[in-house]
């Protein structure tokens, strides 16, 4: 028996299985060995994807404006005397992901989305099995929403959630074609688990997916990523930077059952707004957790990431963030305008990042920026296609 499998295939899944690592490995003892190998994995493909995406001589408007956030962020982290080794991990993350994703999509695009969807339904399933088998929690790590399960805590379940909705539902675009058993059992098995967990954030996160994806295939050009731009900074200027939440109590209180402060929410924005008046041109930039805390109600991050670029990279950071989206959101509008169909699960996920960017900081900001990418690249995807089905899967001859 002759195993053949095509080695940039394995690479691929090599790169994303250490990109998309479950929380557990982070937070559980015994599995630290594990996380030591895939620290060094994840150093290694940092260090190499940036230099072959150079090579390459590839330059993306989104992919500039990505590195060009981070040069700023570290700048002023830099000027500001902060923790320049955590934002430039942070970074690296970001552009080894991103990078890699880009050089894939003009490749082997579909394969790409393809092995990333299959990889976070094995998540999605057994973070599933650890939700029913342990309710109360699998174990507890932290002060904050102490209770994980083999995803994290539970408003970490939208990092990975939101990536694997997209896929299933981007691929089935480009396949013009309907959602197979599997897919089925794997959205079903995301609702049930979002809903289980109970963290506002991420059925927030899920049911704009859902409301967006079919009100576009209703309204079609009317839903558009831009408009999605459009709301969601309005939402931020009146509930974050306004402290206007009394606006939408119903949703808030009748619906998602939180207090008008999103647990503490409002008092850490207050608090990260006061700091951020102390250097809004460059922002304070990336500080150690214990000098953030005592300048955000306790927390190291202001929890809207909108607000993470304010504080941390100032008006000039967050002028090129607001530029990156808008440049996100106008492919994806352009693209629209060709292939409608096409449009309507990047739209779907572009609102839906957007929302939950509100709430929250997440820990792992390359994996929503890559759903980003992927999300403007549909036509990139299309064209490439799988041009063989045997080349998605192990080829065994006798």
């Amino acid at each position: 028996m002759d195993l053949k499998v095509k080695k940039s295939h394995l690479f691929m899944i090599l790169f994303i299985l250490v990109f998309t690592k479950p929380t557990i490995v982070d937070i559980t003892a015994f599995l630290t060995p594990l996380n030591f190998l895939y620290d060094i994995c994840r150093v290694v493909f940092m260090t190499i994807v940036p230099c072959w995406y150079a090579i390459t001589k590839r330059n993306s408007r989104h992919t500039v404006l990505l590195v060009t956030i981070y040069a700023m962020m570290i700048a002023s982290t830099i000027i500001n005397k902060g923790d320049l080794r955590n934002i430039i991990l942070s970074a690296g993350n970001v552009f080894a992901f991103v990078m890699f994703a880009e050089i894939c999509i003009e490749e082997k695009g579909k394969i790409f989305l393809l092995t990333l969807k299959n990889i976070l339904f094995i998540y999605v399933i057994l973070n599933f099995a650890t939700l029913v088998l342990f309710p109360g929690g699998w174990y507890i790590s932290g002060q904050v929403n102490p209770e994980g399960w083999f995803l994290g805590n539970k408003n970490s379940f939208i990092m990975f959630t939101l990536p694997y909705l997209f896929s299933v539902y981007a691929l089935a675009s480009l396949r013009n074609a309907k959602l197979n058993k599997m897919d089925i059992v794997g959205v079903i098995i995301t609702v049930i688990s979002t809903l289980l967990s109970r963290s506002s954030t991420s059925i927030v996160g899920v049911a704009v997916f859902f409301i967006i994806y079919y009100m576009k295939t209703v309204f079609k050009s009317a839903i558009s990523a831009f408009l999605g731009l459009i709301i969601s900074g309005v939402l931020f200027v009146l509930i974050v930077l306004m402290n206007m939440t009394h606006i939408f109590s119903f949703i808030i209180v009748q619906i998602l059952q939180k207090d008008l402060t999103l647990t503490v929410r409002t008092y850490v924005w207050e608090a990260a707004i006061e700091w951020f008046t102390n250097s809004p041109i460059i922002g304070v930039g990336n500080q150690p957790v214990d000098i953030a805390k005592l300048h955000m109600f306790g927390y190291y991050h202001p929890h809207c990431t909108y607000l993470y670029y304010l504080v941390f990279a100032g008006l000039v950071g967050y002028a090129l963030f607001a530029m990156y989206l808008f440049v996100i959101s106008r492919k994806i509008d352009k693209l629209g305008k060709k292939e409608q169909m096409l449009s309507i699960p990047s739209a779907a996920a572009f609102w839906s990042v957007l929302i939950i960017w509100l709430a929250d900081v997440y820990a792992r900001p390359e994996l929503l920026f890559t759903v980003l990418l992927l999300a403007a690249s549909m036509d990139t995807l299309k064209q490439g296609g799988i041009q063989d089905k045997k080349r998605t899967q192990v080829k065994i001859n006798s």
